[in-house]
């Protein structure tokens, strides 16, 4: 005969050794809710529901941790949930994996990407998204108190096993930094004495640690990729690039006409170029479609061939272009027409082709294939090599930052004055190696005798 719980029959209540591996005790007076009998002694509330080829089972807890009166309550709240139709066991492994991630390192790693203190760049936290997603797939729900310098060696190993040995050494850093943010006393989220697990201790280093680069680290190498003259690569470049089409002939004259980045030159829109003024205005804050790798405002002068350019790719010359008209648009189906040619994809299959087309010979490691970024390398090495100028000079086209400028001359701009100046010569020198190179006397003005393309490891992207 059925009998209501009460808490002293479930103190009598006893596991039967010769009964089933699953032992559960109802009362009559709230359907199934029970309270489940282990081998071990133990009891815990419980609720049973479901038809009978469906039966499916929540528990509360410990009858040691919770009163016969609060079961009843639990009873009453799971009952409402069911009848709405919600998935108990669902709801109840959501609210678990709540409480367990609260104190993993994602958590961690969560409230360090949206910390409002990091002035980061938007193409620093795209990959900083990245190496976080890394890591939280590596870490899983551990706790960050329990990673240890191993793990973080494992994490390492794991992404150069991959084929990735500098995106293994990013993300190793990536974490170097979370762990100094979390041991901050104003971040309040580990003890400040907390170790680094990513920090590695210095000490005399082995045979194999000086051949990586460092203990726990990939080697890294600087690109040495620049276009030969005695193979005449640059003028084999502006063939191939004409061949594909009058817009790609026009970016990689572009690039080797002002030495930009990629998207400094991808993203600009009409109301970037003064033709009036010949300059090309880079942003560098982001919300007004900034791209500067430092952050910084950047004027490129343009010279009659890069005007010229400008003008046929434009069309009538007398039609003033919309100032937001992306320069070059993003011409991918399905695209917005007011979008420009954003980010490397973009433009990565016509580049594809003038490469191809142009048939530039592989290095080989660590210089493999002929990147975009290369024609900045080329930009810097030949200015230097050929014309006699000198890394500042180059710093200045290229947007480096310039750690020991003088505030004073900023402030009376004289210092601008005289960069812009510098920039200009620049950009003449640039226009007078596209002449002959396009003239086919490449080979034959550009002596290969003491070529240095190490001369660009200093004026690198």
């Amino acid at each position: 005969m059925d009998r209501p719980l009460t808490e002293a029959r479930i103190a009598r209540l006893k596991h039967d050794p010769t009964g089933s591996s699953k032992q559960i005790i109802f009362g009559s007076t709230h359907p199934g809710l029970g309270v489940r009998l282990y081998a071990s002694g133990q009891k815990s509330y419980c609720y049973q529901w479901g038809d009978r080829g469906d039966r499916r089972l929540i528990t509360l807890g410990s009858i040691y941790e919770h009163t016969l009166e609060q079961a009843k309550k639990w009873w009453r709240e799971q009952r409402e949930q069911e009848r709405l139709g919600i998935d108990l066991l669902q709801t109840k492994k959501s609210l678990r994996q709540e409480i367990i991630d609260k104190d993993t390192v994602g958590a961690l790693i969560d409230a360090y990407l949206v910390d409002p203190d990091h002035l980061w760049s938007k193409s620093h936290m795209k990959n900083c998204v990245r190496r976080a997603t890394e890591a939280k797939e590596f870490f899983g729900s551990m706790r960050p108190e329990d990673v240890s310098r191993l793990d973080i060696r494992g994490l390492h190993k794991q992404i150069t096993d991959r084929g990735a040995p500098i995106e293994a050494n990013r993300t190793k850093t990536f974490v170097h930094s979370l762990f100094s943010w979390a041991s901050d006393p104003d971040q309040d989220h580990l003890p400040e004495s907390h170790p680094n697990p990513a920090h590695e201790r210095r000490r005399r280093r082995s045979r194999a640690a000086k051949r990586s680069g460092g203990v726990g680290r990939n080697r890294e190498h600087k690109r040495q990729r620049v276009l030969l003259p005695s193979e005449e690569e640059y003028s084999r470049l502006l063939k191939a690039a004409d061949s594909t089409s009058t817009r790609e002939g026009i970016i990689v004259r572009l690039y080797l006409l002002t030495g930009l980045r990629t998207n400094e030159l991808l993203q600009r829109r009409w109301r970037d170029i003064d033709l009036k003024q010949r300059t090309l205005f880079i942003p560098g804050d982001e919300e007004i479609g900034g791209s500067t790798k430092n952050g910084k405002d950047h004027i490129v002068p343009l010279g009659d061939r890069a005007i010229q350019l400008l003008r046929d790719w434009l069309g009538d010359p007398k039609v003033m272009p919309i100032p937001d008209l992306p320069i070059f648009p993003d011409d991918r189906e399905s695209s917005d027409p007011m979008r420009p040619l954003e980010g490397r994809d973009a433009w990565k299959r016509p580049w594809n082709q003038v490469r191809q087309e142009a048939d530039l010979r592989d290095w080989g490691p660590p210089d493999a294939g002929f990147m975009v970024r290369d024609l900045r390398s080329t930009v810097s090495t030949w200015l230097m090599q050929w014309r006699g100028r000198t890394d500042t000079e180059c710093g200045f086209l290229l947007n480096h930052t310039n750690e020991g400028e003088s505030v004073t001359e900023a402030h009376y701009n004289t210092e601008i004055r005289r960069q812009l100046e510098i920039k200009k010569s620049l950009v003449t020198d640039l226009e007078e190696i596209m002449e002959i190179c396009e003239r086919g006397e490449e080979k034959k003005e550009f002596s290969t005798d003491g070529f240095a393309p190490a001369l660009l490891a200093s004026n690198g992207s």
